[in-house]
């Protein structure tokens, strides 16, 4: 069968690699073809020959190419627009290929222009058992001003009570004495709002 019987690619099963005729794989057919490299794989000949017995001490070398990574068979979720809060925005993405969820042990990110808000995008590269690039833009939104919450003094709240005259007697002598006694109207300045509801 040769060193190298066939090109498969990460993800494949054995069921999709077509053998020569009286070629067994004592596999099951579902058996992925594993990781990306070379791999060996035990297999057995049955002669259609009633005078020649089954040869079942053969192994097949397979090389595993890793997959390549598409806009068809990509999907990723987190892309959704960013808010800028003063540091290089980052996105928790979730990448599935084929269906099959990605880990950080699968693919590289690049980031441009994620440092400020405006337009940016993210580049996944494969590595491992994944092959190929894909780029995404993503936008990163003005940072939301904050609102102080501090309380302004107005006139109103410094006024209790509108402003009413005052009655003070000054004089010398014996309190009992009226003839050395003068009666005072002391008045105080309205304030704002008093002045306001006298219009």
């Amino acid at each position: 069968l040769g060193d190298v019987y066939k090109r498969q690619v990460y993800g494949q099963t054995l069921e999709q690699l077509s053998l020569p005729q009286g070629y067994y794989f004592k596999n099951t057919g579902a058996t992925p073809v594993g990781d990306a490299g070379t791999r060996i794989f035990p297999v057995y000949y049955r002669s259609d020959n009633a005078d020649y017995a089954d040869t079942n001490d053969l192994n097949i070398q397979i090389q595993v190419a890793p997959l390549e990574i598409t806009k068809e068979n990509i999907k990723i979720s987190g892309l959704e627009n960013q808010t800028y809060e003063g540091k290089t925005v980052e996105l928790r993405i979730v990448v599935t290929v084929n269906g099959t969820t990605l880990n950080s042990a699968d693919y590289t990110t690049h980031y441009e222009r994620n440092n400020a808000p405006g337009n940016a995008t993210v580049t996944l590269s494969g590595i491992g058992n994944y092959t190929g690039s894909v780029t995404y833009d993503f936008q990163i939104m003005p940072e939301i001003p904050k609102v102080s919450q501090t309380p302004v003094s107005t006139p109103e709240s410094n006024a209790s009570h509108p402003s009413s005259p005052k009655t003070e007697t000054t004089g010398s002598g014996d309190s009992g004495n009226s003839s050395s006694q003068q009666t005072c109207l002391l008045y105080t300045s309205p304030s704002p709002r008093d002045m306001r509801r006298s219009r």
